[in-house]
Formats: C-alpha cells, structure tokens, sequence
C-alpha cells in the first residue's frame, strides 16, 4: 500500500494503492466491520486499479465519531477526489452499500458504477420497521466488541482455520474489535 492517511488521534483513516492513473475503486466496508476487511480485494485489485479504502465514522479507528450518512458520503468522496481525477467504481458491502448509494445519488458525475451486496434501495413498510428495530435492539443489546466476537464465532464454525484466522486477524484486530476470543 503506497499510502495510510491518519485520523485526529494518528489512527488509520484509509489506504490507497495502485498505480495513480489507473481506474480508481473505492471500497466501503460494512457495520461492525473496518477497511481491514478489504485487504485481500486490495492487494489482488492493486496492480491494475488505483485501489481505495476507507474507514467510516463511527466504525474501527473512527468508532468515537458519530456514524451520519452525510459525513460517510463526504469521506468517500474527498478519499476519492484526493486520489484520483477520474470517475471511481465504488463497492459497497451492507452498510458501506447504502453509502454508495447515496455517493450516487449526491455526485453521479464523479461515480462510473456501484457494485452492492448485503444492501437494498428501499426499506418501507414492515420490512422497514422490522429492519430499523432489528438494528436498533442490535445496537443497544451488543457491543462491537461483542458483535465482532459473535461474527468470529459464526465464521470459525464454517470455514477452516487456513482461511478464517488470517482474514479475521485483520478485520477484528486491525482497527476493529479490541480482542478475539
């Protein structure tokens, strides 16, 4: 990674690598999650794509931020304009896909494409309320902390170690939870 910018408190904000005229691709994590969980994409998209990720207020090194969309959107978009001067293809995984969204929605001129999973354009009606109610009780039953131990359960009982360990080395430990059981 030829870059690491740095929060307030000297934490990591995001990393960039790739050559600096190549495409840009911007990688958004999801909640619970932090920038360390696109490590592998970058290192395997770099060669090629000027590679972009970031970490979100109110999530890993940023966690004592407050998360607002808006304040997501803008650093997606400043990562963006301070790397590249193209169009960027931003990746969006659950909530880093509804900032994507909503990057598309505020500046279309500056998005070549969106690629989303783990997310939907619209949440109304009961699956709105039962999706708000579900991460709110989430939220104030579980720490991160806690969350990330649960998700580290949940992939250890599923996949080998080989594969396990070292992704969940730098997700939860790499900005993310504190500890892992």
């Amino acid at each position: 990674m030829d870059q690491i910018l740095h929060a307030r408190e000297h934490l990591p904000v995001y990393d960039v690598a790739g050559p600096r005229d190549a495409f840009p691709i911007v990688l958004v994590h999801g909640a619970a999650a932090t920038r360390k969980m696109w490590v592998p994409q970058l290192e395997a998209l770099s060669e090629e794509f000027r590679v972009i990720a970031l970490d979100l207020p109110g999530l890993g090194p940023l966690r004592e931020q407050p998360f607002q969309l808006q304040a997501a959107v803008q650093a997606v978009m400043e990562s963006l304009r301070q790397h590249t001067h193209d169009r960027a293809l931003i990746v969006g995984l659950s909530l880093g896909g509804y900032v994507a969204m909503a990057c598309a929605n505020a500046h279309p001129q500056e998005i070549a494409g969106l690629v989303l999973s783990g997310c939907c354009l619209d949440y109304r009606g009961a699956l709105g309320i039962l999706s708000w109610l579900d991460s709110s009780l989430v939220t104030i039953l579980f720490s991160v902390d806690r969350l990330s131990r649960m998700q580290a359960k949940a992939l250890r009982s599923r996949f080998p170690a080989a594969l396990v360990e070292p992704v969940l080395s730098r997700i939860l430990v790499e900005g993310g939870a504190t500890c892992l059981p």
